[in-house]
C-alpha cells in the first residue's frame, strides 16, 4: 500500500513539474482539445499527446512505460482521424512543434 502510494504521489510530482517545461497550449485545437491537453498537462506520468491535422486528439496517462503511452495516445488518435497522428508531448517534453 505504500509502495503504491509513493508511486503514486511520484507520478504527480514528476507530471507537475515536467509540465513547467510544455506550452500551455496545443496547436490547432479547439476548446474542447484545449480542455484536453489541460487535463493531459495534470496527469501522471508516463503521459503522452498525440494531435492530428482538422483537431483530431488524444492522450493516454499512468502507462506502465513512456512508450506505452506513446502507443495508446496514437492509438486513440487515430481512431478520430483519417490523418496522421503525430505526438506532440511526451511526458514533459514537446517533441512536435505544430508548425508543419
Amino acid at each position: 500500500m505504500l509502495r503504491r502510494l509513493m508511486v503514486l504521489w511520484l507520478g504527480a510530482h514528476l507530471s507537475a513539474t515536467a509540465a513547467a517545461g510544455l506550452p500551455k497550449a496545443a496547436p490547432h485545437l479547439d476548446s474542447h482539445g484545449q480542455a484536453a491537453y489541460q487535463s493531459f498537462l495534470s496527469a501522471a506520468a508516463p503521459r503522452a499527446f498525440a494531435i492530428a491535422p482538422g483537431g483530431a486528439h488524444a492522450w493516454a496517462a499512468e502507462a506502465v512505460s513512456e512508450e506505452a503511452a506513446e502507443e495508446q495516445a496514437l492509438e486513440a488518435c487515430r481512431r478520430h482521424s483519417e490523418q496522421a497522428c503525430m505526438l506532440f508531448a511526451v511526458n514533459g517534453h514537446q517533441v512536435f512543434d505544430g508548425k508543419r
